[in-house]
């Protein structure tokens, strides 16, 4: 699967998305960010969904650190959903002859996880395409090995991996740019790790 216009945006933007999820930025990067990714396409949705995450820290139990970053978040997921179906309302023509269909207007056609999760498991394994589900399951499990002390940052991951699940296929590997920057800064953040660790 060839990479669209829009893949290379997203995979820029997300770039920037996981260095502030990593660097811990402030509520203004994030919601600057969200309004140039919004303009792209709906994975924005995932910046405003960090937002009123990062509003809770875990301190023994979780507790609500910042009101104005949930009510933020919560509003921009809002306003993100509204402004995406507007716009598809306004642009969305996917049946031959250019007539509307208003049927997949919304989430177009791609509810696949019960396909998805077929392929992962069984359809994959004989085939070359097994370097997928070797890709997505083992990235996961790398990933949950932050689980302790990069527990937003892997929740993020878990969500845009659920997405690719339900809404992707899981065989089109384009949709894997945006966890690329994501496990990028997992790694770099391992090399920090154990070389803190080395030091002491």
């Amino acid at each position: 699967y060839r990479l669209y216009p829009w893949d290379y945006v997203d995979i820029f933007l997300f770039t920037f998305f996981a260095w502030g999820v990593f660097e811990r930025k402030s509520l203004l990067f994030f919601v600057l960010l969200f309004f140039v990714a919004i303009l792209n396409r709906e994975s924005a949705l995932f910046i405003s969904l960090y937002m009123a995450l990062d509003a809770f820290e875990i301190d023994g139990k979780l507790t609500l650190k910042s009101r104005t970053e949930l009510i933020t978040g919560i509003a921009l997921t809002i306003a993100g959903i509204l402004f995406v179906i507007a716009i598809r309302e306004f642009l969305f023509i996917s049946q031959p002859g250019g007539f509307n269909d208003s049927k997949h207007e919304l989430i177009g056609n791609h509810f696949n996880l019960l396909k998805n999760l077929n392929a992962l498991f069984v359809g994959n394994i004989a085939s070359f395409q097994i370097l997928n589900s070797l890709f997505l399951l083992g990235s996961m499990g790398y990933v949950l090995t932050f689980l302790k002390h990069k527990w937003k940052a892997v929740l993020i991951y878990l969500v845009l991996l659920l997405n690719i699940l339900i809404f992707g296929v899981v065989n089109e590997s384009r949709l894997y740019g945006i966890l690329l920057p994501f496990l990028i800064f997992f790694l770099f953040d391992f090399g920090d790790s154990k070389a803190e660790t080395a030091s002491l």
